[in-house]
């Protein structure tokens, strides 16, 4: 299981590159970091958008509890979110034309 060691929000002083969704994260920007361990006691970073960090704790339930979720997990479950929920119209409209 993954433990958060410590989470607060930062102002970038530079350009990093979002965990979740690999957009960058531009200077002077807010957002997430957190220190964290994983199962087999390795340590690391993970810096997020404020918007990636609030889609990710709603869609939580979709995560593996004991793993986490990764950024492909993000990724993967947004575009199921909105291949069902959004586009699903955009879609269908698209192959009727």
């Amino acid at each position: 299981m993954i433990e958060i060691l410590k989470s607060y929000e930062r102002t970038a002083r530079k350009r990093h590159v979002c965990d979740y969704c690999d957009a960058y994260i531009e200077p002077g920007e807010k957002y997430d970091y957190a220190t964290l361990v994983d199962c087999d006691g390795h340590l690391y970073e993970w810096k997020s958008h404020k918007e990636c960090s609030f889609i990710a704790s709603e869609i939580w339930d979709f995560a593996d509890p004991d793993e986490g979720m990764t950024g492909d997990d993000f990724r993967d479950t947004c575009r199921e979110i909105c291949i069902t929920f959004v586009c699903s119209f955009a879609s269908f409209a698209f192959l009727t034309i």
